[in-house]
């Protein structure tokens, strides 16, 4: 029953995101109060807002986690990781989060989509760290694609704070909150990875795929900083000028590079340990 649920959730989540982000399927015109994510995204741009490539992540995620239900509906239950304890729980608040986001965003209501987008994040992380301890297969088709869907989805709450911060603030309130954005990203990576380090349970590598997505989402905000097109025609790009436009583009690219050889020395110090206490 709980593997039902799990793929339940998911599908109903799916169409949910697909009929937000096009207007429920068509039905709704241009001009109806319903937009899609890329009209969301020229319409309400910021300094930490990602290129457009960086949104194929979702076309893994969900690809992925479609194979992870398969394999939820093929395998005997009590053999499932993912079934056990309030691991399904998790998955169903998550689903539910994210239905809710693509509902709110589509519709304008920017800070309502924010807290929806760190509900997603939270029950997301939660569940992963719980899936520490499952199996090679059970990882490439659950615990790996929900790791990275909980880090681009930590990446797209920040994204989403900056919306909302812009809707109230100046421009260098804006600027400040784009730099902070780059701390937050690069310290929530670190703390996870560290975290898992820690535990009894698993190896830090199990988080490497939310360090991808991170370090992606971090990327991708820098590339667009560079090469501006769905930021181009921004009040805040224009008025923070050259100077802290490169400014936020070094800080940006050098969270995303102290993230990744943080989590390389405490891969590496994890190896250390663990042979010396073997």
């Amino acid at each position: 029953m709980s593997a039902l649920v799990a793929v339940a959730a998911f599908v109903v989540q799916t169409l949910v995101v697909f009929a937000g982000n096009s207007r429920l399927f068509g039905l709704l015109k241009p001009g109806s109060g319903w937009y899609t994510n890329v009209e969301m995204s020229m319409r309400y741009a910021s300094l930490v807002t990602p290129a457009r490539w960086a949104f194929a992540i979702w076309g893994i995620i969900y690809l992925t986690e479609a194979a992870g239900m398969l394999h939820l509906l093929l395998m005997p239950a009590h053999e499932v990781v993912f079934l056990q304890g309030s691991n399904t729980t998790l998955w169903v608040w998550a689903n539910a989060f994210q239905a809710a986001w693509a509902l709110l965003f589509a519709t304008e209501r920017l800070a309502m989509a924010a807290l929806a987008l760190a509900g997603i994040a939270v029950s997301l992380t939660w569940l992963s760290l719980s899936l520490c301890t499952v199996g090679a297969l059970e990882y490439a088709l659950l615990a790996g694609p929900i790791w990275l869907h909980a880090g681009w989805t930590c990446a797209a709450s920040i994204v989403n704070f900056n919306l909302v911060v812009g809707l109230a603030a100046d421009y260098s309130a804006q600027l400040a909150a784009a730099h902070a954005s780059a701390f937050v990203a690069a310290a929530v990576g670190v703390g996870t990875f560290l975290g898992a380090a820690l535990s009894t349970t698993c190896s830090p590598l199990v988080a490497a795929p939310m360090i991808a997505a991170l370090c992606w989402a971090l990327a991708a905000i820098r590339a667009e900083l560079k090469s501006p097109v769905l930021i181009a025609d921004s009040k805040v790009y224009a008025e923070i000028g050259e100077l802290g436009r490169n400014a936020l583009q070094l800080v940006v690219g050098g969270s995303a590079l102290v993230m990744a050889g943080s989590v390389l020395f405490i891969t590496c110090a994890w190896f250390v340990v663990t042979r010396a206490a073997d």
